[in-house]
This record gives C-alpha cells, sequence and structure tokens, in this order.
C-alpha cells in the first residue's frame, strides 16, 4: 500500500480542483458544484470488506458521507502496481461505490493501465474502492489494504489532470478600457524537489483542426485571440521546469509556474497552454471615435462567446504529468 491519507480539505463554489499531498488522488469540479464552500475529509481505507468475486486495490473514504454535489465531480485516482493482486487484469480495475455491503461502478468509469490511471464521475461522497469484481465470481480479497507484494514505488508517479478554462475581467482605473481574456491552464499542487516536469496532452476525441482558430475567426467576423503557444500534437511530449534543468528530450514550454499573472494560482504548478483576449473602449473613452466604442451588452456577449469557444476547443483535453526529481 502507498502513502496512508487522512487529509481535511474545502472546496468552494468556484470551479478547481483538489490533489491529496501524495498525488494519488484528483478532484476536479465546476463552479455550483457546491453552493457555499464546505470542509471535506478522505481516508485511506485499511481495512476492505468481504465480497465475493471482488479483489481490491485501493479505497478511500471520503466524508462527511453523504455530501450531495449539484454537477458531477471528475474523480481520478493513481494506483500502484504492487497493490493490484495477483492474477488481476488492471484492465479490469474500476472505482466502486460501496455502501450497505454492496459495489456499484461509478459513472464514466475508465482505466489506463500503462498510466496506473483510473477515473469516472461521482455525484456525493462515500467510500470509493478500486477493485476487479465479477459478482458471485468467488474469492475476493478483502481484509487489509494493500493486496500485491507491499512494495512501495510512489517515488516514479504519473498523474492526470484535465485541461480547465479561467477567465477574468479588468476594468482600467480611467474606466475607458476593459481587458478580457479566457485562458487555457493546467494546475497541480507543487511537487517536492522536482526539477521539470514531463506534459503528455490527450485531446480525447476533440482533436482541433489545423489553424482551427484562425479559420473560426474568419468564419464569425472576429479578430479576438491569440495562436496556441505551441501547435500541440496529440500524445506529444512537453517539458515544463526551470531552463537549467531541461533534459533535451520533448519540446520546452517554460517554468512549472508560468501563469502569466494570474495571482490565483500561486503556489501551486502548471501553465498556461493557451489564451483568448480582447480589450474594448468604453463610452468613458473621451479621445475614441464611436464605431471603436463597445456598449456593456456588447462587451458582455462578446466575453461570453470568447469563453464559450474555449470551453469547447478544449473540452476533454487532459494532461498526463510525470514529476522528475
Amino acid at each position: 500500500m502507498g502513502t496512508i491519507l487522512s487529509e481535511e480539505f474545502s472546496i468552494n463554489e468556484y470551479r478547481g480542483s483538489y490533489m491529496s499531498p501524495n498525488s494519488e488522488i484528483l478532484l476536479s469540479y465546476d463552479e455550483q458544484t457546491l453552493d457555499q464552500k464546505t470542509t471535506l475529509t478522505v481516508e485511506t481505507v485499511e481495512t476492505f470488506p468481504q465480497i465475493d468475486g471482488a479483489q481490491f486495490v485501493v479505497g478511500y473514504d471520503f466524508g462527511p458521507q453523504g455530501t450531495q454535489f449539484n454537477k458531477a465531480v471528475n474523480f481520478q485516482i493513481v494506483y500502484n502496481d504492487n497493490d493490484v493482486p495477483v492474477g488481476v487484469n488492471e484492465e479490469d480495475l474500476r472505482i466502486y461505490l460501496y455502501q450497505n455491503n454492496e459495489l456499484a461502478e461509478i459513472t464514466d468509469c475508465t482505466v489506463s493501465p500503462e498510466y496506473n490511471i483510473i477515473s469516472g464521475k461521482i455525484y456525493h461522497f462515500c467510500q470509493y474502492l478500486v477493485c476487479s469484481y465479477t459478482p458471485g465470481g468467488g474469492t475476493g480479497s478483502g481484509g487489509t489494504g494493500g493486496s500485491g507484494s507491499g512494495t512501495n514505488n510512489s517515488a516514479v508517479i504519473t498523474f492526470e489532470v484535465p485541461v480547465q478554462i479561467y477567465d477574468k475581467s479588468i476594468l482600467s482605473d480611467d474606466e475607458e478600457e476593459v481587458y478580457y481574456s479566457a485562458g487555457a491552464y493546467i494546475v497541480w499542487s507543487p511537487e517536492p524537489y522536482v526539477r521539470y516536469y514531463e506534459l503528455t496532452i490527450h485531446f480525447n476525441g476533440n482533436e482541433p483542426e489545423p489553424y482551427a482558430w484562425e479559420k473560426y475567426y474568419t468564419q464569425q467576423g472576429e479578430d479576438w485571440g491569440n495562436d496556441p503557444w505551441v501547435p500541440y500534437v496529440d500524445n506529444e511530449l512537453l517539458i515544463i521546469g526551470d531552463s537549467d534543468y531541461y533534459p533535451g528530450h520533448g519540446r520546452y514550454l517554460g517554468d512549472y509556474d508560468n501563469f502569466g499573472g494570474t495571482d490565483h494560482f500561486e503556489g501551486n504548478h502548471g501553465t498556461i497552454i493557451g489564451l483568448f483576449d480582447e480589450n474594448f473602449y468604453t463610452d468613458k473613452c473621451g479621445g475614441c471615435y464611436l464605431d471603436s466604442i463597445s456598449t456593456p451588452k456588447e462587451i458582455l456577449d462578446t466575453e461570453k462567446a470568447i469563453n464559450a469557444f474555449a470551453e469547447d476547443y478544449f473540452r476533454d483535453w487532459t494532461v498526463t504529468v510525470r514529476p522528475v526529481t
């Protein structure tokens, strides 16, 4: 079994994510998933239930049990190869909700054995267990957690994070100009002693067409936005980190706190991978031509359009992250 986890954390009514200190759990959630800031807990399950046909790998108890979400929360677990029971095919692993001595597979559950990642969607907190389960299939592996060899290889970590969208609207001090931006970013809690991170972007079926953004402007008559900072390729290896440690392979993007002045990511690691932005002149601009001034409704409508396009462009993208120490 890996690190025993006992953690208290909080999530609020805004879009965000939580990653456990051992990087084995990732929760990502949309705005208004909860109505207000809420304190939550998570603990490693150390004793598994006795259920025929279930062979357990790892489990977590989330509380307060019964906490309901207004929207689905993306849930991801990184498991340890050595915790997989002998004879279990990793392709058969799923995350199950455990309640009233019964197992129920969570929504949209998938496993990536090459990365030791299993993920899906949850709608409330209770106990969640990773296992291979064939109802009525005979001998289970209930008992003390960690049914593999027991060796901890958690120093070799990979985890997957979603590409998320943030936006901000800034009114200049003289109220003559509004700057709006919608950025695509990835973020996670810092890994200790890291020199650089290897990143692999996955389009997950939402592959952009060549020059898609430019075509969009032409078709829609819009001129806001920037090209991607690099022309991303599905499953291409990218590097972020201190340039002094750049290993010479992969494509180097920059430092691992490359958030372009977006201070609400302070203290985390990650990077912005794309940006749409626009400047608007308001009716307070005394030296502006009338046809360059935007009404409040025009500003709001364009901001909504920029945000919606960014959300759609990066929809379902994820990034596999490997810290290198």
